[in-house]
């Protein structure tokens, strides 16, 4: 499993990052916004995709994520160097939890 995505210019597939879940509250959301933000400021849609299951994957495996995620980005400016910090600490986390799942 995991996200296929496609646009005019490019497709792919990200896989789901392996985690236990404790909560699912939230995770679609955080999924969705993160890849909002991505789109946002530009990033290429894969590294969108990759930031959207990170977050999601963060999210169901703690709850206090998607509060954490929301509330950055309902308080700060997309251009918060606060918000871009948490959103590439998840992309960090991704890239670990897959390295250690591969």
């Amino acid at each position: 499993y995991g996200v296929v995505y496609a646009d005019a210019e490019t497709k792919g597939h990200i896989p789901a990052i392996q985690t236990q879940v404790v909560d699912s509250t939230g995770a679609g959301d955080a999924q969705t916004a993160a890849i909002i933000f991505g789109l946002l400021e530009g990033f290429p849609l894969d590294e969108c995709i990759r930031l959207g299951v990170t977050a999601a994957t963060l999210t169901l495996a703690e709850p206090l994520t998607a509060g954490l995620l929301g509330f950055f980005l309902l308080r700060e400016p997309l251009t918060s160097p606060a918000l871009l910090g948490i959103l590439l600490i998840f992309a960090g986390l991704a890239v670990l939890a897959t390295e250690q799942a591969g």
